[in-house]
């Protein structure tokens, strides 16, 4: 797993404020993945700033239904927000949402962004992650995952909704 630098993209950054912050974060990306995951499933780009994401093990990837699987990380000259999301690039941020996170950067330093950056991903791979699971007879079982501190569900696969308020048949811990 994870030992080194991530090596994130430095063509991610258009100025040297972020190009301090991509090198200060990829120096502490290690130690926030904790060997959870591999490199090659973090990513950058250039998206209104320096965008970078992360794959969460255990959540699959999917457009539909969508379901939240990675964690995506958003710095700029004005802001640094950072939340769980799906492959389309920041489309469900929003800075009220107690759960993502929303500083204003201009009071930050590159570095002290990338410091609270880290310490954010850090914290979110370190939540208790579970797969719930319902039993359909001539089917494979529903599924949704659930973040289990707060109950947030991040996607589902097959007909979770139609269940109505039964309890799961399994629930397996994936953190």
């Amino acid at each position: 797993m994870t030992s080194g630098p991530i090596f994130l993209d430095a063509s991610s950054a258009r100025t040297a404020e972020e190009l301090r912050y991509l090198a200060r974060l990829d120096a502490l990306l290690p130690a926030a993945l904790a060997g959870r995951v591999e490199p090659d499933e973090v990513g950058s780009i250039a998206y209104g700033g320096v965008m970078i994401w992360l794959t969460v093990p255990g959540v699959p990837d999917s457009e539909w239904p969508v379901i939240t699987n990675q964690l995506q990380v958003l710095y700029n000259a004005q802001s640094l927000g950072a939340y769980w999301g799906c492959s389309h690039l920041w489309d469900d941020y929003d800075e009220d949402n107690p759960e993502h996170l929303n500083v204003a950067a201009s009071d930050l330093e590159p570095e002290s962004a990338a410091e609270r950056a880290a310490d954010w991903v850090a914290e979110q791979l370190h939540r208790p992650l579970v797969r719930q699971e319902w039993d359909r007879r001539g089917f494979f079982p529903a599924m949704q995952w659930v973040l289990a501190d707060t109950g947030t569900v991040l996607g589902s696969r097959g007909w979770v909704f139609r269940r109505g308020r039964r309890a799961p048949d399994r629930i397996i811990p994936l953190s």
